[in-house]
């Protein structure tokens, strides 16, 4: 039994060995599993956020990769994080007093950087983005706040990093 244990206990340390080489290097270990962004993204994404805004620029995240703005240092816009907020239906009694203040979070704490996870967006002809599908209130106003107001910073299969443009 003993032995059992002790072999497990090896072969668990090998497979995430690369995860101690990443804090040597670094000296942070990058969150994995369940995120669907690489550490190499991750890193990329924290020195965009890092060299591209100041400690008091805010940021927003939409989905889970929660670390980022960790990671970067960098505060919200806002309070809420999905896919949580995302639940909310027009029927739920706080709907428009969390939508206010998301919607207000946006505008007083104007995020230099906002990163989408995945792809729950899509270009339009004009340039623009538009919300894929119903049910994302609180992507509805980030799109809508964003405008023709950002560029992409960085974009793989993890999401897109969008970097405000002049202020």
């Amino acid at each position: 039994m003993t032995a059992l244990v002790v072999a497990g206990i090896g072969a668990k340390l090998a497979g995430d060995a690369h995860l101690l080489a990443d804090l040597r290097g670094r000296g942070i270990a990058p969150v994995t599993g369940g995120f669907d962004i690489s550490a190499q993204d991750q890193d990329r994404l924290v020195q965009i956020i890092r060299t591209g805004s100041t400690p008091d620029e805010r940021m927003v995240q939409y989905g889970t990769a929660h670390q980022i703005p960790y990671l970067a240092q960098r505060l919200p816009a806002h309070r809420f994080i999905t896919p949580a907020v995302e639940l909310m239906q027009p029927d739920f009694p706080l709907y428009d007093a969390w939508m206010a203040e998301i919607r207000d979070g946006l505008e007083t704490h104007r995020p230099r950087f906002v990163l989408i996870m995945g792809a729950p967006f899509a270009a339009t002809n004009g340039g623009g983005l538009v919300p894929a599908g119903p049910g994302r209130p609180m992507l509805a106003a980030l799109l809508s706040h964003m405008g023709d107001g950002y560029r992409v910073a960085m974009q793989g299969g993890f999401g897109t990093l969008f970097e405000r443009m002049a202020d």
